[in-house]
């Protein structure tokens, strides 16, 4: 058990998150991401959740989250900013960072 608290104790130091510095530069600095429309798939919620946060502060803070536990009223934000086929699609947001692959990329990103 002693070893477990250490190793606890250990990771809240760890202040550096070298994926995400990887992630954001990738965000940051490819011109095919600047000022285009971005959807991120991601498999946990805890992810998801993370990335929106850590976008909204560095990168984008026109950025939307959007899983199976959202609401309608989101779903109509996201079709709305997202949707190709959306005669007036809305520019409130640019990046979309979603956990739901199934329902949502079968509704919407087949049709880009």
């Amino acid at each position: 058990m002693e070893t477990l608290r250490r190793i606890k104790d250990d990771w809240a130091t760890v202040k550096r998150d070298p994926k995400w510095i990887e992630f954001k530069s990738e965000l940051t600095d490819r011109s095919e991401f600047t000022g285009a429309k971005l959807i991120i798939f991601t498999e946990f919620a805890d992810t998801a959740s993370y990335l929106a946060d850590q976008i909204r502060k560095e990168v984008e803070p026109k950025t939307l989250l959007f899983s199976s536990a959202s609401s309608k009223e989101l779903r109509s934000e996201v079709i709305s900013n997202f949707d190709p086929n959306v005669k007036e699609q809305k520019d409130d947001y640019r990046i979309l960072i979603t956990t739901d692959r199934t329902h949502y990329s079968t509704s919407i990103l087949t049709k880009m």
